[in-house]
């Protein structure tokens, strides 16, 4: 009915093309925007993990993220089908990046300390066959769990939809940013620069 499909669970597919990481400082200008870029070396200790070391251990460096999608698309479906199923089936306000909506495969639900809830949207970039998983979250769940923690140089930078963070955790660069009363923190196997360009 050129609606494209929205399916249950399905196993995890795509094959992976690694790309290392290089550890970046300072201000860029990434596509008209701004990105500021750090770097942290994975949790060590008693130290409680913070909100991106947690999307860190879940992504595993074959690109694959362990748990069953809640939904699966078609190459065509419509977003607005996909925005109603965030809306009705997970009570979640996300907004979808502009990232190509053609890329948009799967939708998953983690649930992180304090009860807080994230859709997950995984993307499939067609080129390179790699997946990008951006986490969404509601800030005032953030600002309300005392368990679930941001950088704080990613909310100082953070203040408008145009503002990027880039922070390296491992071999991996994680992008967040800000947009309508949602944080989101997205992880592939691309540079930070090139996932923030695909994200736009």
């Amino acid at each position: 009915d050129g609606t494209g499909s929205v399916n249950g669970p399905e196993a995890m597919g795509g094959q992976v093309v690694p790309v290392g990481a290089e550890a970046t400082g300072g201000n860029q200008s990434v596509g008209g925007t701004e990105a500021m870029a750090g770097t942290a070396p994975p949790t060590e200790g008693t130290q409680p993990p913070g909100l991106e070391q947690m999307v860190y251990e879940l992504f595993s460096d074959t690109g694959s993220f362990h748990q069953d999608p809640s939904w699966s698309f078609s190459p065509d479906v419509r977003m607005e089908r996909v925005q109603v199923a965030l809306q009705t089936e997970l009570q979640s306000s996300a907004r979808l990046p502009k990232m190509d909506e053609r890329h948009l495969r799967r939708i998953y639900e983690h649930t992180f300390p304090s009860n807080v809830l994230s859709p997950v949207l995984a993307y499939l970039h067609e080129q390179t066959g790699e997946w990008i998983y951006v986490f969404s979250f509601e800030i005032r769940a953030l600002e309300a769990s005392e368990k679930l923690h941001r950088d704080p140089e990613a909310i100082r930078h953070c203040q408008k939809g145009n503002q990027f963070y880039v922070q390296q955790i491992g071999e991996k660069e994680l992008v967040s940013w800000r947009w309508n009363g949602h944080w989101y923190t997205a992880i592939s196997n691309h540079k930070g620069s090139e996932l923030i360009a695909l994200l736009q």
